[in-house]
C-alpha cells in the first residue's frame, strides 16, 4: 500500500485547505475508486514539514507553477529511485476562474482539490504512464480521469465541501459493455468515450498517437496538455526521450 504524502510550496493556497484536500481524496481513495478497480487504497497524510516525509513515500507537491511546464495544472512522474513525484501547479486553475476547494455557484469549476484528486488517482491506477486499452485498431491510453475531468464529485470533510475528480470505471475499457457505467458520476455515455469538456490520447501504435479533445474544453486547458513536457504530449512521442522510449516498447508488443 503506497504512502502518498503531502507538501505545500505553493503561495497561492493555505496548509490548512491542503490538509482538507488530502482526507477528501482519502475517503475518495477508500470508499470509490478501490473498491471499483479493486486495489488497495494509498495513505495519504499532509507534511508540514517537508524534511519529514519519508524515503519510500511518493512525494505530491503543491506549487504555484512550473517553468518547465508553463500553465500545466499537474502531472506525475517517477524519480531517479522508480518512486512516485507529483507536481500540483495552483496558479492556472486559480488565475482562470478555478477555485481551491469548492464552487457552490458551478458544480463543475475547476478546483485545485480536483487536480491533486485527478494525479493521486492516475499515479495509482498507472504509475508508470504506459498502460494502454486496445479498441479494435487503436490504442487508447490508460487516463484514468482524463475522458470525464470536466466532471467534479463533492466530498464533504467537518462540514467542508471538496471536489475531486470523476474517473473511469473497468466498464470503460469493455466495448461490450452497453449498459455502463462507464465513470463514477455516469457522465460518460459509452466505452472510449469522451464527456464535453475531457480528452484522451489514441492511436494505431504507441508510436503514433494523437490527443483529442472534447468541444468545450477551455483553450487555455488545451495548451496545457498540448505542452511537449505535459502528460499528454509525452505520451504522443515528445520529448525526445521520450519518443525513444515510446519507440521501444513499441518494438516490444
Amino acid at each position: 500500500m503506497p504512502l502518498i504524502a503531502v507538501v505545500n510550496k505553493s503561495t497561492m493556497v493555505k496548509d490548512a485547505d491542503v490538509e482538507v484536500m488530502c482526507q477528501a481524496v482519502s475517503t475518495q481513495m477508500k470508499t470509490m475508486v478501490a473498491p471499483a478497480w479493486q486495489v488497495q487504497a494509498p495513505t495519504i497524510t499532509f507534511y508540514a514539514d517537508a524534511s519529514k516525509v519519508p524515503g519510500h513515500a511518493w512525494l505530491f507537491t503543491f506549487i504555484d507553477t512550473d517553468r518547465s511546464v508553463p500553465g500545466a495544472l499537474g502531472y506525475h512522474t517517477l524519480n531517479q529511485n522508480g518512486q512516485v513525484q507529483a507536481f500540483i501547479m495552483c496558479a492556472p486553475t486559480l488565475q482562470n476562474g478555478g477555485v481551491v476547494l469548492y464552487d457552490p455557484a458551478n458544480p463543475n469549476n475547476y478546483a485545485v482539490s480536483a487536480t491533486f484528486s485527478h494525479e493521486a488517482i492516475e499515479a495509482l491506477l498507472d504509475r508508470f504512464c504506459v498502460e494502454y486499452a486496445v479498441n479494435g485498431t487503436k490504442l487508447y491510453a490508460f487516463e484514468a480521469c482524463d475522458p470525464c475531468e470536466d466532471v467534479n464529485i463533492t466530498v464533504e470533510v467537518n462540514g467542508q465541501k471538496v471536489f475531486v475528480s470523476d474517473f473511469i470505471l473497468p466498464a470503460y475499457f469493455n466495448v461490450e459493455n452497453i449498459t455502463g457505467p462507464y465513470d463514477y458520476c455516469k457522465a460518460l455515455k459509452a466505452p472510449f468515450s469522451l464527456t464535453s469538456g475531457g480528452y484522451y490520447v489514441v492511436g494505431t501504435s504507441v508510436s503514433n498517437l494523437h490527443q483529442v479533445f472534447g468541444r468545450t474544453m477551455p483553450d487555455w486547458k488545451r495548451a496545457t496538455k498540448q505542452h511537449p513536457l505535459s502528460r499528454g504530449a509525452r505520451r504522443v512521442g515528445k520529448p525526445g526521450l521520450w519518443k525513444r522510449f515510446v519507440a521501444w516498447l513499441n518494438s516490444e508488443v
